[in-house]
């Protein structure tokens, strides 16, 4: 049950952190992939040296990106 909330949360959470940085479906792809790459390489390394498991560490690296992208994007928009 576990692995089945990881998995749908890396698929979910960089979409929507995407979605408040982009204006069009390219920009809301490229971000989404770019998104996914950094929280996999910055979870996989933050797993190996505090010894935690690697997939609960991207999902947590995945759901920051996805705090800083949602704060930001109200910000930028005034609300």
């Amino acid at each position: 049950m576990m692995g089945i909330l990881m998995i749908n949360s890396l698929m979910i959470l960089p979409a929507a952190a995407a979605r408040t940085f982009s204006n069009n479906v390219r920009e809301y792809t490229l971000w989404s992939v770019v998104i996914s790459l950094v929280s996999g390489m910055s979870g996989l390394i933050v797993s190996y040296y505090w010894g935690t498991a690697s997939a609960a560490t991207i999902v947590l690296v995945c759901a920051g990106c996805y705090v800083i992208a949602a704060v930001t994007g109200r910000c930028r928009r005034g609300k």
